[in-house]
């Protein structure tokens, strides 16, 4: 696995998760008392949350030696980093065994 694509992955997909939960958190909670500008708000930031949560997973497959379009499974929120961890091989570990490192 590389190291520097895993570390902004997990740190992309903890933000991404955190802020998309945070924000249907929030309207979940306020949706009967707060404001619509605040409901719209939180809207925005669980959708930039989700953004940011695919794109971790577009570096955690990246740091599996796949294509970065394999982070589209972070659309299926934890279920798809599931599938990106349990399921995606590890080609990084394939390549270095080949060349005799």
């Amino acid at each position: 696995m590389i190291a520097k694509y895993k570390t902004k992955g997990d740190r992309l997909t903890i933000v991404g998760f955190l802020m998309a939960v945070g924000g249907r958190l929030v309207d979940v909670v306020c949706e009967d008392s707060a404001p619509g500008m605040l409901l719209m708000l939180s809207g925005l930031v669980e959708l930039i949350g989700g953004a940011i949560f695919v794109i971790g997973c577009g570096f955690l497959a990246k740091a599996k030696g796949h294509h970065c379009a394999w982070g589209l499974l972070g659309l299926l929120s934890l279920i798809g980093y599931f599938l990106l961890w349990l399921f995606l091989n590890d080609r990084t570990e394939q390549t270095s065994v080949k060349e005799g490192k």
